[in-house]
This record gives structure tokens, sequence and C-alpha cells, in this order.
């Protein structure tokens, strides 16, 4: 016997191929009447009843086949589109055919503009009651949103709490799909107001359900003023740090609070929802804008290769790793010493790729044979050493251990990497190394004069990137920064 469920999506599908069906026959009922000005002569009633299950059934089946039929209603947009297109051109097509003469029996002929009409309202009628379903589902949710949010946000009186109203920067792709989220839910107490977009070309046009493009940045503190705006919010995709930074300043000058939404491209990969608008932060200010990579080099580099990433536990030497496994590595040896943050970036990294041959190794870079051993096993062509001290302070009264582990551990690791032919070592060192005026600076710039005079001992190529403030890394600043900020200052440099 059937459980439930499926009886009850069985009846679904059997409720939407009848409604199918029945649009399919009344477009055609329709397409003739328009065709004889509703009044159909008695031998072309004959011919319709013979043609009707024909084109009906060919219809039917058309759309079945092309995925029409498959899709789930009340989640139709214009991405299902295509399905309906191409099942109209195919029964155009071979109706028309059919009137042509590859029929023998004339009554199987139909009218080429009984054939023209009756696609144009069947495929339409078809792909029309999906999306009222989608906007009746929509409807609904909205609804029942609204109903449970307004029941938990009464205030003593009884009444529901006033939607803010808001702005929307930035017409473009982001701010829709923004817009189309906040209009979708009615738990968020956001009411749209309307866009601005610094592209004139937009000045007046509507975006989304009535809400216009209302004017450019610079209008901002005349639309706040006049349209009541309590936020501002931020929906430009990949938005410059620039653009960012001058917005904030001109609300900041209104005033008027402003917020953003995550970056398009991590909504589109699923990581955060579009409705997660959060507050402007200082990542959201600093930093230089992103740099273009030279993928085919680096695809030469390491691609097909076996790679080694010491430190790979750490906020560098993780992200170096999540980095190269972009490029397809034969194998990535993940050295660290941390025996939970190894643990932590091999389950992430085995997760995100199962494909790939990822092996965990708890050494210290400073132990000769470990590190030995483990060149001996997995012969690493590409070495990529991150692991280090580098917190500033604590190094300065620590000086003796920075010496070990930057420099002295450096020389074994780049000695192996030389010894066992390893094609390239690459050394992650810091800005700090400029002219250093510490004890973490001074070690790491030793750290390159070592890899720079092994360059003339071994045939390895031995290479130094000088890393800058990363922000997010551990150790990092701009914690500390926000800490102070949070505290009410002062921020100390």
């Amino acid at each position: 016997m059937l459980e439930l469920p499926h009886r009850r999506h069985l009846l679904a599908i059997g409720v939407q191929a009848f409604l199918d069906l029945s649009l399919l026959l009344a477009a055609f009922f329709a397409a003739y009447l328009l065709r004889f000005d509703f009044e159909i002569p008695s031998d072309e009633v004959r011919n319709f009843l013979a043609q009707l299950p024909l084109v009906v059934l060919l219809q039917f089946v058309a759309l079945t086949v092309s995925g029409a039929r498959t899709s789930i209603w009340r989640y139709t947009d214009l991405a299902h589109l295509k399905s309906f297109l191409y099942a109209a051109l195919v029964c155009l097509v071979i109706v028309t055919l059919l009137r042509l003469g590859l029929v023998p029996h004339q009554a199987w002929r139909v009218p080429l503009s009984v054939n023209f009409m009756d696609v144009l309202l069947a495929f339409g009628a078809v792909y029309g009651i999906r999306v009222l379903r989608r906007a009746e589902y929509e409807y609904v949710q909205k609804r029942r949103q609204l109903k449970k949010h307004s029941n938990g946000n009464e205030n003593g009186n009884g009444n529901v709490k006033k939607k803010r109203s808001v702005l929307l920067i930035g017409a473009g792709r982001a701010g829709l799909l923004a817009a189309k989220e906040i209009e979708a839910r009615g738990d968020l107490e956001i009411e749209i107001k309307g866009f601005v977009d610094d592209d004139r070309a937009k000045l007046g046009r509507s975006v989304i359900q009535g809400h216009k493009v209302l004017g450019a940045t610079d209008d901002l503190p005349r639309l706040v003023h006049t349209r009541g705006i309590n936020h501002v919010i931020i929906t430009i995709a990949h938005a410059s740090r620039h653009q960012i930074h001058r917005i904030v300043k001109i609300c900041e000058a209104i005033p008027v609070k402003v917020r953003i939404i995550p970056e398009l491209y991590e909504i589109i990969e699923g990581r955060v929802e579009i409705s997660r608008i959060r507050d402007v932060e200082i990542e959201d200010l600093l930093g230089r804008e992103p740099i273009q990579l030279d993928t085919d080099s680096i695809n030469q580099e390491l691609t097909g290769k076996t790679v080694m990433v010491t430190g790979a536990g750490g906020s560098i030497g993780s992200e170096l790793a999540r980095q190269v496994l972009r490029f397809a590595p034969a194998q990535l040896l993940l050295v660290e010493r941390a025996e939970f943050a190894l643990f932590d970036i091999d389950c992430e990294l085995r997760a995100d790729h199962p494909e790939r041959s990822i092996v965990p190794l708890v050494a210290d870079v400073g132990d000769e044979s470990r590190m030995r051993a483990i060149f001996s096993r997995y012969r690493p062509q590409v070495v990529i050493h991150a692991a280090a001290h580098k917190h500033v302070p604590l190094m300065e009264t620590n000086a003796t251990e920075a010496i070990q582990n930057n420099v002295l551990n450096t020389r074994l690791l780049a000695d192996l990497a030389g010894e066992f032919n390893s094609e390239v070592f690459v050394l992650i060192s810091t800005d700090k190394a400029v002219r250093p005026t510490s004890i973490m600076g001074a070690s790491k710039r030793a750290a390159e004069l070592v890899a720079q005079d092994l360059n003339r001992t071994y045939d390895t190529r031995f290479v130094a990137v000088r890393f800058g403030n990363v922000i997010g890394s551990a150790g990092s600043v701009i914690p500390i920064f926000r800490e102070q900020i949070r505290n009410g200052g002062p921020v100390t440099i």
C-alpha cells in the first residue's frame, strides 16, 4: 500500500497533467473560434474534432520531453521559459509540415492561422498557470512569515513595530536579487523606498515591483530627508573599496546608517544568504583592489605536481593550500605541527575536493630527521614555506625563537628542497623585512638572504614573496582596531 506522501505526490502529478491537458484543449478550441469569427462551419467542426487529439497529444509529449512539465511549479521563472519555447517551436514546425501535405487525410491538416494562434495560446497558458502558481506561493509564504514575525514583534500596546524605510544603492544584478529576497520575505522589517545608482541611464526606470531608481549617490542627502529613510544598503556586486568608502562618507555626513550585503559571488556559491545584510566593517574599507592572477603560469607551476605547504594549519598557509588545490596538483602535502589546526584544514579540503590527493603530515619544520623522511618519501616538486613566527611584539621578547624558527628552520627546509631537487622553493616573507625595525622583521629579512644565497648552491629556484598585513589572519591588527573602536578608543598605531 502506498504511503500518504507518495499518494499526495501522485495526486499532484495527476492534477498538473489534467490542468495542462485542459489548457491545451481550450487553446486549440479558442484558436478555431478566432479563426472563424466564433462561428465554426459544420464541415470545419469535423476537421476540428479529428485534429484535436493529434495536436493536443503532440503538444503534451513535446512539453514532457523538453522538461517543461518536470519543473516545480512554485519555482517557475524565466530560466524555465526556454523549455516551453523549444516545445512550442517543435509543435509549430511539425503541424506546419502536416499542413503542407505530409499526411494523406485532409482532415488532419490544421490551418496555418489556427496553428500559429494555438501555439501562442497553448504554450502561453501552460507557462502562465505556472507563473500564477509561483505568485500565489510567494504571496502565501510572505503572509505566513509576516504573521509569524508580527506575533513575535508586538510592543506593549499590541501594535506591530514599524518597518524601516531603506534605499538600495546599486540597481544592478545584486540589487535586483536583494530586492526580490526582501520583497519575498515578511520578517526583515525592511521596506524598500527605491534605488540609487550612479548610472544616469537608469534614472527614473523601474527595477522591480515598481521600485524606481530615484537618483545618484550624490542625491542621497536629499532623498534621505524627503523620503524619511532610516537605512541605506549597499547592493553593488564586487564594490571597490573606493566606492564603499565614498558612500560611507556621504552617509556619515547626512547622517544615516549604512549597511551592506555580502559579495555576489558568495551568494551564488551558496555560502551566505542575500538577506544577511550586515554593517559595513573595517575589512570593507581597507586593502587594495584584487589583482588578476596569471593563471596560465600558475598552472604550469602547480598542475600535476606534488606541492608541499608548511604551516598549512595557519591562516595564511591554509589559504595557500586552498588556492593550490584550484590548480589540480598531483598531491598536496600539508605540513603542520599543531595537530588540531592540521585536522581542521585537512577535513575542510577533503570535503571540498574529495577527488584530490591530500596528505596531512604532523611535523615540525625544525625537526631535520622528520622533514628528511618526508622529502625522501614524497619528493615534493614545489615547496611553499609559510611556517613562521610572525607576531611582532611577542618576538621582541622571544628573539631566540624568532631566529630559530624564521631563519634556521628556513635554512634547513631550503637545504632539503635543494638536496632533493625540488623545482621551486617559495618563502612567504613579510613587508616588515623592508628596512626592518623589529626582531620579527629582521628574522624574515635574514630568511630572504638565506633563500637568495641558496640560489647559487642548488638547481632549485628559490624565491620570496612579501605579504603585507593580511586581514583576518592570526595576529592581524584588525581585530585589535575593532575592539578599540568598540570600547570608544583610542585607536593605537
